[in-house]
């Protein structure tokens, strides 16, 4: 079982030393929150998170959704519905976050 997670938590390592070097863009952060997901890291994703806040890339669907399916998974169900009301408000209503 543990072997199974191994991927995910060498791309969340991956990520956090990538974030002294280089500038990440959305899929470098989708990938990082969805390995999050699937390995139930809150807290990294809430790093992920904070840093999608900071260079403004949370507004970027892919981003939203993933967001929503990480704080979902991590049993935060209080973020996750902060994300599903964001997406309520905005003006661009789309299928796959409804």
């Amino acid at each position: 079982m543990v072997l199974a997670f191994e991927p995910f938590w060498k791309a969340i390592k991956l990520i956090s030393h990538m974030r002294t070097f280089v500038r990440m863009d959305v899929v470098v952060l989708v990938i990082g929150l969805n390995a999050c997901s699937h390995i139930g890291a809150l807290k990294y994703g809430k790093k992920i998170h904070g840093h999608a806040v900071q260079t403004c890339f949370d507004v970027f669907e892919n981003v939203t959704n993933v967001l929503i399916t990480m704080y979902s998974r991590c049993r935060d169900l209080g973020h996750a519905f902060g994300a599903t009301s964001w997406v309520a408000t905005t003006v661009c209503k789309t299928l796959v976050p409804w």
